[in-house]
């Protein structure tokens, strides 16, 4: 095929006509999520989506939250989005403007009739339209690390200067630097709050324990083991608290610490 017929081959499929493009008649209100552990990452999650869903016009509109795998930033992220009635998506390796596009389509409840795909350019014209009529609505990129790397930040940028909704992205503790190294400025400029993660604390993993141990009473001389050995990382300490938890359905104890525990491993992730 030559160029040029390659070129009118692109310019067909970027046109699909508007009756193929089915977009919902309103969108999600905000919600009330199923409650979870009120830990840091949580906290951070709803107090930055508040700062861009409530922004003052002329106020950039993209936060960003940070930390190392592990942290619950996913769970914070999902739990952000439900709460403020917006949008969740995770990038992935494989993504490109085309599939992103459809991803968060798909997510607002937009899609194509006719089957066989449609061309993300108008596909994107009909979000940031549908954006535009349903104002205050902020969507939440995780793994956002891998949109960097796919080098989609401006085609982000564009989504949200064209529709004026708010964005939370959520990525590894490196975010930050990748973004400097492989983003534009006028995306860097946009981002108005960065908060990081921090490690779980003795406090955090109570509130853990409370709400996933069922009716099992964790000590805190073996929270504090875990928060140690697990090095703070809140999925660990998870696990911890679940394989404690076996360990006292077995011997029917309806309280556990150190001294009953023993030696017994904690998931460490040591291999």
């Amino acid at each position: 095929m030559s160029r040029q017929s390659m070129k009118a081959a692109q310019r067909r499929a970027e046109v699909i006509p508007p009756s193929e493009i089915v977009i919902p008649e309103a969108p999600l209100p905000p919600g009330s999520p199923q409650p979870i552990p009120s830990i840091g990452a949580v906290e951070l999650a709803t107090t930055l989506a508040g700062t861009v869903v409530h922004r003052e016009k002329g106020m950039p509109p993209i936060v960003m939250l940070t930390g190392v795998s592990g942290m619950g930033k996913s769970v914070a992220a999902r739990y952000a989005a439900e709460k403020f009635g917006g949008y969740y998506v995770a990038a992935d390796e494989m993504w490109s403007a085309a599939t992103m596009i459809t991803d968060i389509c798909k997510e607002v409840g937009i899609s194509v009739e006719r089957p066989g795909g449609a061309a993300y350019k108008a596909l994107f014209k009909a979000l940031v339209e549908y954006l535009k009529k349903h104002p205050g609505k902020i969507i939440v990129i995780d793994e956002f690390d891998k949109a960097v790397k796919r080098r989609l930040t401006e085609i982000v940028r564009d989504l949200v200067d064209k529709s004026g909704c708010a964005l939370l992205i959520v990525g590894e503790e490196t975010l930050p630097k990748q973004l400097e190294k492989l983003s534009h400025e006028r995306f860097r400029n946009r981002i108005v709050s960065h908060n990081k993660v921090e490690r779980c604390t003795l406090k955090e993993a109570r509130e853990l324990a409370q709400y996933y141990s069922k009716d099992i009473k964790i000590k805190d001389d073996l929270l504090e083991r875990m928060v140690s050995e697990c090095n703070g990382v809140t999925r660990r300490i998870r696990v911890s608290i679940s394989w404690v938890v076996t360990f006292a359905d077995g011997g029917e104890l309806a309280e556990v610490g150190c001294a009953e525990f023993g030696g017994r491993s904690l998931f460490t992730q040591k291999i």
